[in-house]
Protein backbone atom coordinates (compact mmCIF):
# COMPACT_ATOMS: atom_id res chain seq x y z
CA UNK A 1 0.00 0.00 0.00
CA UNK A 2 2.56 2.15 0.72
CA UNK A 3 3.52 1.88 -3.26
CA UNK A 4 0.31 2.97 -3.96
CA UNK A 5 0.33 6.44 -1.34
CA UNK A 6 3.56 7.13 -3.06
CA UNK A 7 2.47 7.50 -6.31
CA UNK A 8 -1.03 8.94 -4.92
CA UNK A 9 1.51 11.54 -3.61
CA UNK A 10 3.29 11.68 -6.77
CA UNK A 11 0.08 12.53 -8.65
CA UNK A 12 -0.67 15.22 -6.28
CA UNK A 13 2.71 17.23 -6.85
CA UNK A 14 1.96 17.15 -10.88
CA UNK A 15 -1.06 18.14 -10.38
CA UNK A 16 -0.01 21.10 -8.28
CA UNK A 17 3.26 21.54 -10.39
CA UNK A 18 0.82 22.36 -13.45
CA UNK A 19 0.06 26.12 -14.83
CA UNK A 20 -3.19 27.43 -12.80
CA UNK A 21 -4.83 27.26 -16.23
CA UNK A 22 -4.84 23.95 -16.32
CA UNK A 23 -7.12 21.80 -14.05
CA UNK A 24 -5.78 18.23 -13.67
CA UNK A 25 -8.47 15.59 -12.77
CA UNK A 26 -6.15 12.35 -11.50
CA UNK A 27 -8.05 9.02 -11.22
CA UNK A 28 -6.06 5.52 -10.69
CA UNK A 29 -6.53 2.48 -10.50
CA UNK A 30 -5.84 0.30 -7.14
CA UNK A 31 -2.70 -1.67 -7.33
CA UNK A 32 -1.02 -3.79 -5.00
CA UNK A 33 2.04 -4.25 -3.49
CA UNK A 34 4.80 -5.66 -5.79
CA UNK A 35 2.88 -4.12 -8.92
CA UNK A 36 4.86 -1.91 -11.35
CA UNK A 37 2.74 1.63 -12.13
CA UNK A 38 1.71 0.90 -15.79
CA UNK A 39 -0.07 3.48 -18.88
CA UNK A 40 -3.34 1.91 -17.12
CA UNK A 41 -2.13 3.94 -13.99
CA UNK A 42 -2.93 7.46 -16.39
CA UNK A 43 -6.14 6.17 -18.45
CA UNK A 44 -8.28 8.17 -16.02
CA UNK A 45 -6.36 11.42 -16.67
CA UNK A 46 -7.90 14.51 -18.51
CA UNK A 47 -6.94 17.76 -18.50
CA UNK A 48 -9.72 20.32 -18.90
CA UNK A 49 -9.32 24.47 -19.93
CA UNK A 50 -10.41 26.55 -17.82
CA UNK A 51 -11.71 30.05 -19.30
CA UNK A 52 -11.56 31.96 -16.38
CA UNK A 53 -7.99 33.36 -17.22
CA UNK A 54 -8.32 33.52 -21.46
CA UNK A 55 -8.50 36.95 -23.03
CA UNK A 56 -11.69 38.82 -22.74
CA UNK A 57 -12.72 41.85 -23.97
CA UNK A 58 -12.02 44.55 -21.63
CA UNK A 59 -14.48 47.61 -21.39
CA UNK A 60 -12.69 50.08 -23.49
CA UNK A 61 -12.75 47.63 -26.31
CA UNK A 62 -16.48 47.06 -25.41
CA UNK A 63 -16.86 51.38 -25.85
CA UNK A 64 -14.87 51.59 -28.81
CA UNK A 65 -16.50 48.58 -30.95
CA UNK A 66 -20.00 49.95 -30.10
CA UNK A 67 -19.25 53.46 -30.52
CA UNK A 68 -17.23 52.34 -34.25
CA UNK A 69 -20.86 51.00 -34.70
CA UNK A 70 -23.15 53.62 -33.70
CA UNK A 71 -20.77 55.83 -36.53
CA UNK A 72 -20.99 53.49 -39.53
CA UNK A 73 -25.16 52.60 -38.95
CA UNK A 74 -25.42 56.64 -38.80
CA UNK A 75 -23.23 56.90 -42.01
CA UNK A 76 -25.66 54.48 -42.91
CA UNK A 77 -28.47 55.82 -42.30
CA UNK A 78 -27.48 59.33 -43.24
CA UNK A 79 -26.27 58.13 -47.07
CA UNK A 80 -29.58 56.49 -47.12
CA UNK A 81 -31.67 59.78 -46.79
CA UNK A 82 -29.02 61.75 -48.97
CA UNK A 83 -29.64 59.20 -52.05
CA UNK A 84 -33.60 59.49 -51.23
CA UNK A 85 -33.12 63.01 -51.45
CA UNK A 86 -30.89 63.56 -54.57
CA UNK A 87 -33.73 60.83 -56.32
CA UNK A 88 -36.35 63.31 -55.36
CA UNK A 89 -35.02 66.03 -57.02
CA UNK A 90 -34.23 64.29 -60.20
CA UNK A 91 -38.43 63.44 -60.33
CA UNK A 92 -38.58 67.23 -59.70
CA UNK A 93 -36.75 68.02 -63.00
CA UNK A 94 -38.88 65.36 -64.71
CA UNK A 95 -41.58 67.13 -63.41
CA UNK A 96 -40.62 70.81 -64.38
CA UNK A 97 -39.02 69.90 -68.00
CA UNK A 98 -42.76 68.00 -68.77
CA UNK A 99 -44.93 70.18 -67.53
CA UNK A 100 -42.64 73.38 -69.72
CA UNK A 101 -42.62 71.25 -72.73
CA UNK A 102 -45.58 72.56 -74.28
CA UNK A 103 -47.26 75.99 -73.64
CA UNK A 104 -50.55 76.74 -75.57
CA UNK A 105 -52.75 78.98 -73.45
CA UNK A 106 -54.73 82.47 -73.51
CA UNK A 107 -53.14 85.61 -71.58
CA UNK A 108 -56.22 85.51 -68.93
CA UNK A 109 -55.25 81.54 -68.82
CA UNK A 110 -51.40 81.83 -68.41
CA UNK A 111 -51.14 81.88 -64.42
CA UNK A 112 -53.42 79.15 -64.21
CA UNK A 113 -52.00 76.55 -66.92
CA UNK A 114 -47.88 76.13 -65.05
CA UNK A 115 -50.59 75.06 -61.96
CA UNK A 116 -52.96 72.64 -63.84
CA UNK A 117 -49.68 71.14 -65.64
CA UNK A 118 -48.12 70.41 -62.26
CA UNK A 119 -51.09 68.89 -60.62
CA UNK A 120 -51.15 66.16 -63.32
CA UNK A 121 -47.49 65.51 -63.01
CA UNK A 122 -47.54 65.19 -59.26
CA UNK A 123 -49.68 61.81 -59.60
CA UNK A 124 -47.12 60.34 -62.29
CA UNK A 125 -44.26 58.07 -60.38
CA UNK A 126 -40.91 57.88 -61.42
CA UNK A 127 -41.21 55.48 -64.06
CA UNK A 128 -43.99 56.91 -65.51
CA UNK A 129 -41.98 60.21 -65.21
CA UNK A 130 -39.15 58.73 -67.38
CA UNK A 131 -40.88 57.79 -69.77
CA UNK A 132 -43.23 60.93 -70.38
CA UNK A 133 -39.73 62.84 -70.15
CA UNK A 134 -38.43 61.05 -73.29
CA UNK A 135 -42.03 61.08 -75.24
CA UNK A 136 -41.43 64.95 -75.13
CA UNK A 137 -38.22 66.59 -74.35
CA UNK A 138 -36.75 63.86 -76.93
CA UNK A 139 -39.37 62.86 -78.51
CA UNK A 140 -42.82 64.14 -80.63
CA UNK A 141 -42.33 67.21 -82.45
CA UNK A 142 -43.88 70.22 -80.90
CA UNK A 143 -47.05 71.23 -83.04
CA UNK A 144 -47.95 75.27 -83.40
CA UNK A 145 -51.65 76.10 -82.63
CA UNK A 146 -53.47 78.58 -84.19
CA UNK A 147 -55.30 80.93 -82.33
CA UNK A 148 -59.20 79.96 -82.26
CA UNK A 149 -59.97 83.00 -82.13
CA UNK A 150 -59.41 86.85 -82.54
CA UNK A 151 -60.39 87.94 -79.26
CA UNK A 152 -57.67 86.73 -76.99
CA UNK A 153 -54.03 86.43 -77.22
CA UNK A 154 -52.95 83.05 -77.88
CA UNK A 155 -49.44 81.82 -76.05
CA UNK A 156 -47.79 78.50 -77.38
CA UNK A 157 -44.15 77.33 -76.42
CA UNK A 158 -42.59 74.15 -76.98
CA UNK A 159 -38.83 73.34 -75.27
CA UNK A 160 -37.81 70.10 -77.32
CA UNK A 161 -33.87 68.45 -77.04
CA UNK A 162 -32.52 67.24 -80.69
CA UNK A 163 -30.07 63.99 -80.51
CA UNK A 164 -29.51 61.27 -82.74
CA UNK A 165 -31.43 57.63 -82.04
CA UNK A 166 -28.33 56.68 -80.48
CA UNK A 167 -27.64 59.06 -77.99
CA UNK A 168 -31.31 59.44 -77.19
CA UNK A 169 -31.65 55.26 -77.11
CA UNK A 170 -28.69 55.65 -74.24
CA UNK A 171 -29.47 58.37 -72.08
CA UNK A 172 -32.96 57.07 -71.78
CA UNK A 173 -31.51 53.17 -70.28
CA UNK A 174 -29.41 54.88 -67.78
CA UNK A 175 -32.16 57.22 -66.74
CA UNK A 176 -34.38 53.90 -66.66
CA UNK A 177 -31.61 52.03 -64.52
CA UNK A 178 -31.76 55.04 -62.21
CA UNK A 179 -35.20 54.19 -61.81
CA UNK A 180 -34.80 50.38 -60.81
CA UNK A 181 -32.23 51.34 -58.39
CA UNK A 182 -34.30 53.70 -57.05
CA UNK A 183 -36.83 51.16 -56.39
CA UNK A 184 -34.59 48.65 -55.59
CA UNK A 185 -33.30 50.60 -52.30
CA UNK A 186 -36.54 51.31 -51.25
CA UNK A 187 -37.96 47.89 -51.27
CA UNK A 188 -35.09 46.16 -51.29
CA UNK A 189 -31.52 46.93 -50.12
CA UNK A 190 -33.09 48.44 -46.96
CA UNK A 191 -34.69 45.11 -46.26
CA UNK A 192 -31.66 42.77 -45.86
CA UNK A 193 -29.87 45.63 -44.27
CA UNK A 194 -28.44 44.79 -40.75
CA UNK A 195 -28.04 47.88 -38.45
CA UNK A 196 -26.49 45.88 -35.98
CA UNK A 197 -23.78 44.62 -38.44
CA UNK A 198 -20.88 46.53 -38.64
CA UNK A 199 -19.72 45.36 -41.91
CA UNK A 200 -23.36 45.28 -42.93
CA UNK A 201 -23.33 48.88 -42.60
CA UNK A 202 -19.96 49.52 -44.29
CA UNK A 203 -21.05 47.56 -47.49
CA UNK A 204 -24.35 49.95 -47.41
CA UNK A 205 -22.29 53.02 -47.77
CA UNK A 206 -20.08 51.64 -50.32
CA UNK A 207 -23.42 50.86 -52.71
CA UNK A 208 -24.76 53.74 -51.53
CA UNK A 209 -21.29 56.48 -52.45
CA UNK A 210 -21.24 54.69 -55.84
CA UNK A 211 -25.02 54.98 -56.54
CA UNK A 212 -24.82 58.35 -55.89
CA UNK A 213 -22.48 59.22 -58.80
CA UNK A 214 -24.98 57.88 -61.13
CA UNK A 215 -27.77 60.03 -60.01
CA UNK A 216 -25.73 62.83 -59.25
CA UNK A 217 -24.42 62.51 -63.05
CA UNK A 218 -28.43 62.24 -64.30
CA UNK A 219 -29.17 65.18 -62.20
CA UNK A 220 -26.62 67.35 -63.46
CA UNK A 221 -27.77 66.53 -67.19
CA UNK A 222 -31.38 67.84 -66.34
CA UNK A 223 -30.24 70.71 -63.89
CA UNK A 224 -28.47 71.68 -67.42
CA UNK A 225 -31.65 71.48 -69.40
CA UNK A 226 -33.59 73.58 -67.26
CA UNK A 227 -30.72 76.31 -67.37
CA UNK A 228 -31.64 76.28 -71.33
CA UNK A 229 -34.80 76.19 -71.46
CA UNK A 230 -34.80 79.55 -68.56
CA UNK A 231 -32.28 81.16 -71.07
CA UNK A 232 -34.63 80.26 -73.79
CA UNK A 233 -37.83 81.84 -72.01
CA UNK A 234 -35.10 84.72 -70.65
CA UNK A 235 -34.48 85.72 -74.80
CA UNK A 236 -38.63 85.23 -75.57
CA UNK A 237 -39.01 88.03 -72.64
CA UNK A 238 -36.74 90.63 -74.06
CA UNK A 239 -37.76 90.04 -77.50
CA UNK A 240 -41.16 90.79 -76.02
CA UNK A 241 -40.83 93.58 -74.39
CA UNK A 242 -38.38 95.34 -76.96
CA UNK A 243 -39.51 94.09 -80.56
CA UNK A 244 -43.35 93.47 -79.72
CA UNK A 245 -45.40 90.76 -81.86
CA UNK A 246 -44.13 92.09 -85.20
CA UNK A 247 -40.80 89.95 -85.11
CA UNK A 248 -40.28 86.33 -84.76
CA UNK A 249 -37.89 84.85 -82.17
CA UNK A 250 -35.95 81.39 -82.98
CA UNK A 251 -34.95 80.00 -80.31
CA UNK A 252 -31.65 77.71 -80.98
CA UNK A 253 -32.12 74.17 -80.07
CA UNK A 254 -30.05 72.44 -77.35
CA UNK A 255 -27.94 69.78 -79.08
CA UNK A 256 -27.61 66.57 -76.66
Amino acid sequence: MAIAADWENLLSSRAAGVGSGLLCVLSARSGHLGITPTADIWSGLSLHMRTDNLDEPTMNQIMTQSAELAAAREEALRKVGRNVVNFQKVETCLRYLITVSDVQTTKDGLSAEPRRRIAKTQRLPFGHLSETFYQTIYGAEAVAVEPNNGTHISISTSFRVEADAATVKRQKRTLSALVTERNRLIHRDLSGFDHNSISSCRDLIAMLDEQNVRVLSQLEELATLIAEFKAHMDALRKWAEADGPNTRVQCPSHDA
